[in-house]
């Protein structure tokens, strides 16, 4: 296997590092707000060439999610077969899920990929994991149910809260996903140049937006209410989320698979053959 080139996985331009680093120093609330509203702004990436055909080829429409007042792009392959749900991580989009919508599309099954709040094609400028969850919720409610649902990296971690507020599967695909959300937070920190107590400081001001601590969403809270099997497949060589969060949500589930592999980082192992084919034979024995 190609090993993927090694990246910082989130780089702060000087500018932003800048300002934080003076609104700290004259108002260390004000340094906060700005954190937070750098942080809850999604980086909007070109769609690489790779994901064209998807996107031309797959049924494309949008759904209103009216708790969010947000217009969500939706990418379909339809058939009669199983129904599965697909959902990328933050910074994202849709059609990188290409590959494993491809060749669930090829056996049959009925496919449904999106674009999350502020995310590809979907309207919003900034989000968050609670509005990851809801447009979950809200696309299974009016569109669902689905009888499998794949998630990559804050795509598994909104897999697991959904299921955590009751949305049930036959078995779900969690791939290069977080446990603890915790350290998300200390990065981003340390990346802005802010002094390690405005970790808090940041804590606070998600718990006040969205009304919930971020331990409440971390993602073994959501594993161990799933009553049915999961996949769990991670790679060692992934910069972005380390693979002591593989090991902790499969030990948090009842009815997990754990598949390891290496040289595939975070986003390679998306397309990587045996890694879909893996993702095939195990949505196969469930059918």
């Amino acid at each position: 296997m190609k090993k993927e080139k090694a990246i910082q996985a989130l780089e702060i331009p000087k500018l932003i590092k800048g300002i934080a680093y003076l609104l700290e120093r004259i108002s260390p609330s004000l340094s906060i707000w700005f954190a937070g509203v750098i942080f809850g702004t999604p980086i909007k990436f070109k769609r690489p060439k790779r994901e064209e055909p998807f996107a031309q080829n797959s049924v494309k429409s949008r759904i209103y999610v009216p708790h969010l007042k947000t217009h969500i792009q939706l990418y379909q392959l339809p058939s009669s077969g199983p129904k599965v749900l697909l959902i990328h991580g933050w910074s994202g989009r849709g059609t990188q899920m290409h590959a494993i919508a491809d060749i669930c599309a090829k056996a049959g099954m009925d496919i449904t990929s999106y674009d999350a709040p502020a995310h590809g094609e979907s309207s919003g400028k900034r989000t968050n994991v609670p509005e990851f969850v809801i447009t979950l919720q809200h696309i299974n409610k009016t569109m669902g149910p689905f009888d499998y649902a794949i998630g990559h990296s804050m795509g598994g971690v909104t897999l697991l809260n959904a299921i955590r507020f009751g949305v049930q599967f036959k078995g779900a695909v969690l791939i290069g996903t977080n446990d603890h959300i915790r350290p998300i937070f200390v990065n981003f920190i340390r990346l802005m140049g802010l002094p390690n107590h405005a970790v808090d400081r940041l804590l606070n001001h998600f718990h006040k937006k969205v009304n919930a601590s971020v331990e409440t969403f971390d993602g073994s809270n959501g594993a161990a209410k799933a009553n049915f099997p999961v996949l769990v497949i991670h790679c060692k060589d992934d910069l972005d989320v380390p693979i002591s969060s593989a090991y902790s949500l499969h030990k948090a589930l009842d009815h997990g698979e754990l598949l390891v592999t290496k040289g595939l980082g975070h986003r390679r192992i998306l397309r990587d053959k045996e890694i879909l084919e893996s993702i095939l034979h195990f949505l196969n024995t469930l059918t």
